[in-house]
């Protein structure tokens, strides 16, 4: 039995408006900045100082959320291809990783937006170019033995160890764009399958850790059109994820997204925002980031989460100057545009 106190909360993300940074991964350690790759022979990439120094520059820039990605490439997920189901559990130094970061999410006061999947991996991966990866993806998909072994040896330890840090938790993404897998093929019946896996992916989550918001992020250019014609409704979800790109920081769509939000009775937030061009100018990335910001909050919009942070090999993303050699330099005045967006 929950109280009447739990049940209000549970599900719901904070009340107000809130903006923060993606920080997908560090650097340009996609597949092992938190912990080793073993399907790709990449040792751990993650270094606890560098992710204090960039948590610290983010609160101190007034973010208050930060969305990171847990297994870009399969990081951290230990797969044996001969065997079936072929999911045997997260490598071993994960979670006392994942555990570190939640610890310096609590230091700097910011809360995580975790995203478990990256579905724009399987856009990337064939049966030509990389076919145990294929395989496996195919199966996380389409075969009932690995969604189970993926739901009880990946996500439940890492539902167990965020429920020792409810305070630094914001929201949890089962999958980011679903989209790219629908694209890639990877169900036969498109949106039909790709609605029934979340589907079946929310429930035990949220059974499992009812006080914890769940969605799944959509992206890929017609995400708005996507929640407003009610592709995300009715598959259990807590709240809505859109992802917009645009150097103007607007975007057609935003009053019929908004009445479909209201009419739904769920929160939705700007999972992802930044400018559609590879320019690197600071006056774009301003307007954009002012007028992205003043859009969100001015509607139904719960927060607004800029991409990304730091960009090394994406410098037009990137909210801090970043050197000919890689290298972090200064703030960019878009930096500063979100810091006095706050109050």
């Amino acid at each position: 039995m929950f109280s009447v106190s739990t049940i209000a909360s549970a599900g719901s993300l904070p009340t107000g408006f809130t903006v923060g940074y993606n920080e997908a991964w560090i650097e340009n350690n996609y597949g092992n900045w938190l912990a080793s790759n073993p399907l790709f022979g990449e040792s751990s990439a993650f270094n606890y100082n560098l992710v204090g120094t960039m948590f610290s520059g983010m609160a101190q820039g007034n973010a208050k959320i930060v969305r990171i990605f847990l297994f870009p490439a399969v990081q951290g997920i230990v797969i044996n291809p001969s065997k079936s189901p072929q999911t045997q559990g997260l490598t071993s130094e994960f979670l006392t990783n994942l555990g570190a970061v939640f610890q310096l999410a609590r230091t700097y006061n910011l809360k995580l937006y975790i995203t478990a999947l990256n579905a724009d991996d399987m856009n990337a991966v064939t049966a030509q170019n990389n076919p145990v990866l294929h395989t496996y993806y195919q199966n996380l998909i389409s075969n009932s033995a690995e969604t189970y072994a993926y739901e009880t040896l990946v996500l439940a330890p890492i539902i167990e160890l965020m429920s020792n840090y409810k305070d630094v938790i914001y929201a949890f993404d089962l999958i980011n764009e679903i989209e790219a897998a629908i694209n890639a093929g990877y169900f036969s019946n498109y949106w039909i399958g790709a609605q029934a896996w979340i589907r079946n992916m929310a429930y035990p989550v949220t059974a499992a850790a009812p006080w914890l918001p769940v969605t799944s992020t959509a992206g890929w250019g017609y995400a708005v059109q996507e929640v407003t014609l009610g592709l995300f409704s009715g598959l259990d979800l807590n709240f809505y994820d859109v992802h917009i790109y645009s150097n103007s920081g607007t975007y057609s769509g935003q009053t019929a997204l908004c009445s479909k939000v209201k009419s739904d009775k769920l929160q939705i937030v700007l999972g992802e925002f930044g400018q559609s061009s590879t320019t690197l100018s600071d006056t774009v990335q301003v307007t954009e980031t002012q007028n992205f910001l003043n859009g969100a909050k001015s509607s139904c919009f719960s927060s607004a989460l800029a991409w990304k942070y730091e960009s090394t090999s994406q410098p037009w993303f990137s909210y801090l100057y970043i050197s000919s050699g890689g290298g972090l330099g200064g703030i960019r005045p878009a930096y500063t545009t979100i810091k006095n967006f706050v109050p």
